[in-house]
């Protein structure tokens, strides 16, 4: 993922959005997920409220309220409802239209190729 697109996802989940990164493969999302983690070491780790480590169930908890998802395309729920969601330049439309409502009720709405 572009720098600029990890400081987008950082600054979402900061201000209080739900944010979801979708990955192609599981080995990418560990990588990921140290690298917006480093982006707190120091005095900005009070931002974090939680990390949840466990495989298909990625995500990084912000005291704000928001949160940063990790799934790969064939483990997205449904029903999760999201503010902001990037995926990798390529996705097919059909998972594209999927992840569109997951934006219903979003004040944001946003979907990002990186």
């Amino acid at each position: 993922m572009h720098e600029g697109h990890v400081s987008a996802v950082l600054v979402a989940a900061i201000d209080g959005e739900r944010v979801l990164v979708v990955l192609e493969y599981p080995e990418l999302i560990r990588p990921l997920m140290e690298e917006l983690e480093s982006a707190f070491d120091g005095t900005a780790k009070e931002l974090i409220r939680s990390v949840n480590r466990t495989n298909g169930g990625e995500r990084i908890d912000f005291d704000a309220g928001g949160s940063i998802r990790f799934r790969l395309p064939h483990r997205i729920n449904r029903s999760d409802r999201f503010d902001q969601v990037f995926v990798p330049i390529g996705t097919h439309a059909n998972l594209i239209v999927e992840l569109a409502l997951s934006l219903d009720g979003s004040r944001v709405g946003l979907i990002t190729g990186y």
